[in-house]
């Protein structure tokens, strides 16, 4: 009869490697989305500054 070591180190390895790729890939999501808020933020600011350039040329 064969031992169930070598499968058992196999599922604990495996399971280690599909453990980090799912906080690694939940850490890219949650920067990329950190990333676009910014972004959003800063394209806000820049038309709010185009806007009161325009305005204070009007007057």
């Amino acid at each position: 009869m064969q031992s169930i070591w070598p499968y058992l180190v196999a599922s604990i390895i495996a399971a280690i490697i599909l453990a980090l790729a799912v906080i690694g890939g939940y850490e890219v999501f949650r920067n990329t989305k950190y990333w676009v808020r910014e972004q959003r933020i800063k394209r806000y600011n820049a038309e709010r500054a185009t806007q009161a350039a325009k305005q204070g040329e009007q007057q």
